[in-house]
């Protein structure tokens, strides 16, 4: 298996159940010991979930991060606060990223890739810049340079 990823962790509480003794991270990391596994990452919802992969990272040097990012969430100066905190640390420990966020706009149109401005540097190991879903509300604008 390429990934595991301990999932629904999205608060102190559950990356405490998960990275305690005995925990969902101790069997991680004896199947990628084992050779089971190649990379061991952590998703997680809700509006404590930037702060706690923060947190998470802290704690372990996880491959990969999923966390929720969409229009509402990035209103909430606290959730977007610690998410961009969140996307620099992955940044700086050069990590695969991804947001999770629907694919498609109300209307049932595909949604527009656009690169918020002053954040279009890599944040993965694929090289990807830091890219964001939206619809006709978005949060960020169009970057000029066409990203």
């Amino acid at each position: 298996m390429d990934l595991i990823q301990l999932h629904a962790i999205g608060d102190i509480a559950e990356l405490d159940k998960a990275t305690g003794s005995g925990g969902a991270l101790e069997a991680a990391i004896k199947a990628k010991d084992e050779g089971l596994v190649g990379a061991i990452g952590i998703t997680g919802h809700g509006h404590e979930a930037p702060a706690t992969h923060l947190e998470a990272l802290r704690r372990f040097d996880f491959d990969t991060v999923l966390t929720p990012i969409n229009y509402t969430l990035s209103k909430r100066e606290d959730y977007y606060r610690d998410f961009l905190t969140l996307a620099e640390e992955i940044r700086r420990k050069d990590l695969g990223s991804s947001r999770s966020s629907p694919g498609r706009c109300a209307t049932g149109r595909p949604r527009n890739i656009r690169t918020r401005p002053g954040t279009s540097r890599s944040l993965s190991r694929s090289g990807s810049p830091l890219r964001w879903r939206g619809c006709s509300r978005t949060r960020p604008s169009p970057a000029s340079d066409g990203q």
